[in-house]
């Protein structure tokens, strides 16, 4: 009897252990994922500057234009349209900042607050 209510207590033990590690995963997953999809943006606003004439995409209500993401293919993805998650404001001289909002972390883009054509003879 005793080796039974040891084995149930221990395998709810289990259970529950594994169902808290479960929902810390999703958040992170969740975090990772709004952070790669930051660089995807980031990687396509430039490209949308080199094949623009070097123009910036368009703004809108502090994200990137509809029309500007489904040239760049990622029409789609309702999350680049959320100011709460991506905040894109385009600067002066070929400068832009794109800053990525992750669960209570944010940081700024690799591209963001650069000269793009004196990035762009750099890296391509």
């Amino acid at each position: 009897m005793f080796v039974k209510v040891f084995i149930a207590v221990m395998l709810m033990v289990i259970w529950v252990g594994t169902a808290g590690s479960g929902m810390k995963m999703d958040k992170g997953t969740s975090d990772s994922s709004a952070v790669t999809m930051g660089v995807m943006l980031d990687k396509k606003i430039v490209e949308y500057y080199l094949s623009h004439s070097n123009q910036l995409p368009a703004e809108d209500n502090g994200t990137v234009s509809l029309s500007a993401l489904k040239v760049m293919g990622l029409d789609n993805y309702d999350d680049y349209r959320d100011k709460n998650k991506f905040l894109y404001v385009p600067g002066s001289n070929g400068t832009f900042s794109l800053t990525v909002y992750s669960g209570d972390k944010f940081f700024v883009t690799k591209n963001s607050n650069k000269v793009l054509s004196k990035t762009v003879k750099e890296e391509f």
